[in-house]
């Protein structure tokens, strides 16, 4: 179901879930992240499983240093990358990082998937990695602005009864309010 989301809420319970682990391993987890983000259009459960299962292969692969996990705003995407310090994707293996038949050790599962759920969302996802240097996962997310607005709404009504026209028209105002952008109060950066 996709709907506007505030990402940091997202990030903060993938993190919940990946923090143990990392602790287990004495990994610090580092976030830049600034404090007032727009928010994103997407499907909650999908957004979670996205940052879970790239933040899960980092914490596996990365026997110690840190993850970082660093947000930005490159209209019309919210740009989320996630580095580690572990030992990097092997040159012969990394052009096929995202083919449904890589099942490498070296590589982690599930990176076809989260390729999948990406681009479900119209976004992106690419991987650079360096051998010895680790490797970063970047990847973007639509961001609420007013013309994806206007362009679900004049979609979505074509296709909707009394009833869910009412509800749409809800969410429009609330995101017409500008509540949706920036409303987090939560600290910007800083260790975990």
């Amino acid at each position: 179901k996709f709907e506007p989301l505030e990402f940091k809420s997202v990030l903060k319970e993938a993190l919940e879930t990946i923090e143990p682990m990392a602790r287990a391993k004495d990994l610090k987890i580092r976030e830049d992240i600034p404090e007032n983000l727009p928010a994103v259009l997407g499907d909650r459960l999908k957004v979670k499983r996205i940052l879970l299962n790239i933040l899960s292969n980092a914490v596996k692969f990365t026997q110690q240093g840190e993850i970082s996990i660093s947000v930005r705003v490159d209209n019309p995407f919210l740009e989320i990358s996630i580095s580690d310090t572990g030992p990097g994707i092997p040159g012969e293996l990394q052009e096929h990082i995202f083919d449904e038949t890589n099942r490498s050790e070296n590589t982690g599962f599930g990176l076809n998937i989260t390729k999948e759920l990406v681009e479900t969302h119209g976004g992106t996802i690419e991987v650079q990695s360096q051998p010895g240097e680790g490797t970063t996962v970047t990847f973007t997310l639509p961001i609420i602005t007013e013309r994806l607005r206007e362009d679900v709404l004049r979609n979505l009504e074509k296709r909707l009864d009394e009833h869910q026209r009412e509800i749409i028209l809800k969410i429009y105002d609330w995101l017409k309010e500008g509540s949706w952008y920036g409303s987090s109060k939560e600290k910007g950066s800083g260790d975990r």
